[in-house]
């Protein structure tokens, strides 16, 4: 729900860009209904695909908004086709390209459920609305689904359209401009994986991701996952490997099954976090099939950050590799002054010259605080530098400030630790950055 009504208020707001580049749409919906047919069979619904033959191999568009469309359109099918007696559920996702020039494409999501009373049709695609005021109670839900798949629909130049008949069904039919494209230039690293990615490009290019999982089919699943949101990966097949991949390589995040041969994934965590002896701590998420009672706590207290069951739907793994893995951001936001002073670059400079100084002196500050475990002092020293970090647009370092203050708030020892040991390069790098700025003189 909190996803949905940022999207929306990034949408409303204008600040929501589409990212048009070549996808494979028949490959896009086909693992799209993969991913959610474990779904749809667990609530007795037959999820069908029909992709007519002549939808061209590449054609450019948006492939994340196009998949968070079809997700949302597809999942509500299921979610309203499932739970009833009288019939099994039913949904059917067809693809074909539409009569005429330019090229479209028609996309319907159809099903056999409750359907829509002609009076509500209407509404369903405003903000915070449903059905019927039953529907929430029943089925859950934020009520901004459609209402935002209706807006990203407009965004690539589409239509969105709705029948229904209750107690019969209901279905929804997208009509989407297309353009022929090219294949992407394929990766000369065979061993780290770069596909088509959901996401931007630029945001995921560098990040590296280690899986470690010894189950063929499910490697095959998280690899195509993984492909599809951008990310790079390299792959373990059991706990041992991964240790000493991730001890040669240089990796962003580790995403790894809790039962593995040789080594399994609460030794893989806890010898990886030994090893780390204090040092910068990479993420490391338990994806695992096996939701046992207490098995969430022992992840945890191996050293994981976060745990994860299979089978995961791409959405939620995306969320959670974007909550551990979020876009860089810049070191120094060089207008951020600007905005905030007006265009007197004498002023700016001064200003930066004397964060400069603070910076220097506070820094050696903090790191003494910790040394004395002097809690109220880096307390202090963290919302002083927060403050003054982001008036001059240091990003990245306010955010690591405002980290450590939630890490004095919550109590957290070892979050607390982290940041302190990411605070000397980033407090260096930070500064390096703005003595390059106000020796090139750009300072708007």
């Amino acid at each position: 729900m909190i996803d949905d009504i940022l999207d929306f208020s990034k949408i409303e707001a204008g600040k929501l860009e589409i990212d048009s580049a070549p996808l494979q749409l028949v490959e896009l919906i086909d693992n799209l209904c993969s991913t959610l047919r474990p779904l749809a069979s667990a609530r007795g619904v037959i999820l069908e695909q029909e992709i007519a033959t002549d939808i061209p191999h590449w054609v450019s568009s948006d492939a994340m908004r196009l998949r968070q469309i079809l997700f949302n359109l597809i999942g509500n099918a299921i979610k309203f086709s499932g739970g009833r007696s009288e019939c099994p559920g039913r949904v059917a996702v067809c693809a074909r390209l539409a009569a005429g020039d330019p090229l479209r494409v028609l996309i319907s999501v159809a099903d056999n459920g409750i359907g829509i009373a002609p009076e509500h049709l209407g509404q369903l695609f405003r903000p915070f609305s449903q059905a019927e005021s039953s529907t929430t109670r029943r089925f859950g839900g934020s009520g901004l689904g459609l209402a935002i798949c209706q807006r990203l629909v407009d965004l690539l130049g589409g239509e969105i359209s709705v029948a229904s008949t209750p107690d019969s069904g209901t279905v929804f039919t997208l009509m989407l401009p297309l353009a022929i494209a090219s294949a992407p230039a394929p990766s000369g690293d065979n061993r780290l994986t770069a596909a088509q990615p959901l996401s931007r490009p630029d945001a995921l290019a560098n990040r590296r991701i280690l899986v470690a999982e010894d189950d063929e089919v499910n490697r095959k699943v998280i690899q195509q996952q993984l492909a599809l949101l951008g990310y790079r990966f390299a792959l373990a097949s059991h706990g041992a490997e991964a240790l000493a991949m991730w001890r040669q390589g240089d990796y962003d995040l580790i995403l790894s099954d809790l039962h593995m041969p040789e080594m399994d994934g609460y030794q893989l965590a806890a010898s990886i976090r030994q090893a780390e002896a204090g040092q910068q701590r990479i993420p490391i998420l338990a994806l695992t099939a096996n939701a046992l009672r207490g098995e969430a706590t022992r992840a945890l207290e191996a050293g994981m950050d976060e745990y994860l069951t299979k089978p995961i739907r791409l959405a939620a793994l995306q969320a959670a590799l974007a909550r551990w893995l979020p876009p860089e951001a810049a070191l120094v936001d060089s207008a951020a002054l600007t905005a905030l002073v007006g265009e007197d670059h004498e002023m700016i400079r001064e200003i930066l010259g004397d964060y400069l100084d603070a910076l220097r002196s506070l820094a050696p500050t903090l790191h003494e605080a910790f040394e004395h475990n002097d809690i109220d002092a880096i307390d202090a020293l963290a919302h002083r530098l927060k403050s003054s970090s982001r008036a001059v647009g240091a990003l990245r370092l306010g955010e690591l400030c405002a980290a450590l203050e939630q890490a004095i708030k919550n109590g957290d020892s070892a979050a607390l630790a982290r940041g302190i040991a990411e605070f000397a390069p980033l407090h260096t790098a930070t500064a390096a950055r703005i003595e390059q700025l106000l020796k090139e003189g750009h300072l708007a």
